[in-house]
């Protein structure tokens, strides 16, 4: 039987929420935005909207609550501060956090707004 990585499986949840985001017709800005202060997985636009989103993928799991901690939350939104700040042409849009979580068992299940913060 063939084992996979969990860090290929998580890319490979990765690319498929990108084709997702392409065929509702958003822009995709980053996949795997690093900072010195956090990550994000993909970073996207439909408008005047940036989705800062995080892609939880499990060939066994299914996710019945938000599968991201406190610290995960936090260490994602400095990371779209971040992004922010060296983006400046992006300030007066409307931002929503949102999570994918992909399961073989379950499909793909999106939570939009998973959590809020204030700039």
């Amino acid at each position: 039987m063939l084992k996979l990585s969990s860090n290929l499986i998580g890319y490979t949840g990765e690319l498929l929420v990108i084709l997702l985001l392409k065929i509702r017709l958003q822009k995709i800005l980053y996949h795997r935005y690093r900072t010195p202060v956090g990550e994000v997985d993909i970073i996207a636009q439909k408008g005047k909207l940036l989705f800062f989103i995080e892609v939880k993928t499990s060939i066994k799991n299914s996710f019945n609550e938000i599968p991201l901690s406190a610290k995960q939350r936090r260490s994602i939104t400095r990371a779209a501060k971040y992004f922010l700040a060296r983006h400046p042409k992006f300030a007066d849009y409307q931002m929503s956090f949102e999570v994918y979580c992909l399961s073989i068992k379950h499909g793909i299940t999106r939570i939009q707004n998973a959590w809020e913060d204030t700039f």
